[in-house]
């Protein structure tokens, strides 16, 4: 959760283009489009973008008294089923001396590209936009895990069944579980498993535990 001094220093960084700022308390689509915009995060900052309800553009508070009901609707945007798939976000009210401000924390997504209404939104410097075709096309978050191992990015046949497996609870975090598992044979003393692999298919050998 955000600090009151994190705030104000959010509130000042005018230059930052993973800060949105508004004075509008009624515009869901464009609440729901720069979520879903900092969820993509197209310029791979690899940090969480900020949605900040009741600030001006230079960054002075609006004087917004910030109501229960406003912070609800902030967070049904998670699961209203428009924003696909599911955002990461936590909403809180945060008071200053000059009003209220609805602050939105928006982590990146294991799964881009994100949806508003089919629409995939992304951040184009300060601005928000619809991407376009070469844009949407998302490279791999880092050359980490099982995309530096296979040197290519893991794809999603049906994201929505992908991410109704993750809310489920059967998929804890997209993109680790090859890493798990080789960490959990070598806590039991196996030999590192084996990998190959060509454009249809793959195979992983497991040895047996050296005693």
């Amino acid at each position: 959760m955000l600090s009151q001094r994190q705030l104000i220093e959010l509130l000042n960084n005018l230059e930052a283009d993973a800060i949105e700022r508004t004075t509008s308390v009624n515009d869901t689509d464009k609440f729901a489009q720069a979520i879903c915009a900092f969820a993509n995060d197209l310029p791979n900052h690899r940090h969480p973008g900020y949605l900040l309800i009741g600030a001006r553009d230079d960054g002075t508070p609006s004087g917004l008294k910030v109501t229960d009901e406003l912070l609800r609707k902030l967070g049904a945007i998670r699961s209203d089923g428009n924003v696909l798939p599911q955002p990461t976000l936590t909403v809180q009210k945060i008071g200053l001396e000059d009003g209220d401000i609805a602050a939105v924390k928006v982590e990146l997504s294991d799964l881009p590209p994100v949806r508003y209404k089919g629409r995939i939104y992304i951040r184009i410097g300060p601005r928000k936009g619809i991407a376009n075709e070469q844009e949407a096309t998302y490279p791999e978050r880092a050359a980490s895990g099982p995309s530096a191992l296979f040197r290519c990015a893991p794809m999603h046949r049906n994201p929505i069944i992908a991410e109704a497996m993750k809310a489920l609870g059967f998929v804890n975090r997209f993109g680790y579980g090859v890493q798990r598992a080789q960490a959990l044979l070598k806590q039991n003393g196996n030999p590192p498993p084996e990998f190959e692999f060509d454009e249809h298919s793959v195979l992983v050998k497991i040895r047996q535990r050296i005693e």
